[in-house]
């Protein structure tokens, strides 16, 4: 949707898309976590594909946050101290130019264009986190991430649309927890 979006506004000739595999295993409707859907949705123009967009992009227990914004943070509405600092950070040199200050410091630095490097080293050459994490099983990608998938693929072919399929590397450590 974001796509079609993009599409209406601009000529596309090609896209690059990023498939990371954590997110083809999860159920839209199953998301309660929506900050990233909703701040895709703000930029979106007024539109139909606006308004699909936010009816898939979680359950109806979400709709009344996804299509009334001043609802989001309904619980802060009256809440002095929020609304004081979020109005100073909004405010701020670093806000306004794109900067990341969400970083420890020690280990971690803002390396521009959206990246944080971290010189965090794993011990011992041990290749698992601790308590091995989570796996990674192509049986588990779900419906809805194919569906999607295979959305984008037959809009790009219908508008003669290049796309290009790529994943940000992952360390071998990660990689090595899964059952890849």
């Amino acid at each position: 949707m974001i796509i079609q979006e993009a599409a209406k506004h601009n000529d596309l000739k090609h896209i690059y898309l990023e498939l990371y595999f954590n997110v083809a295993c999860s159920f839209y409707k199953d998301r309660g976590q929506l900050t990233q859907t909703y701040i895709i949705a703000d930029y979106l123009h007024p539109s139909l594909t606006k308004i699909n967009y936010l009816l898939n992009a979680s359950s109806k227990k979400h709709y009344v946050n996804s299509f009334i914004v001043a609802r989001r943070n309904w619980d802060k509405l009256f809440d002095i101290n929020y609304i004081g600092e979020l109005i100073s950070k909004k405010q701020t040199d670093t806000y306004r130019n794109y900067g990341y200050e969400y970083i420890t410091g020690d280990t971690e630095w803002y390396a521009g264009k959206g990246f944080v490097a971290n010189k965090v080293r794993i011990d011992r050459w041990n290749l698992f986190l601790e308590g091995g994490g989570e796996g990674f099983d192509f049986n588990n990608v779900s419906t809805d991430w194919i569906e999607t998938l295979g959305d984008i693929i037959r809009f790009c072919e219908k508008k003669d649309i290049s796309l290009t399929l790529v994943s940000a590397p992952m360390s071998n450590f990660y990689l090595s927890r899964g059952q890849l």
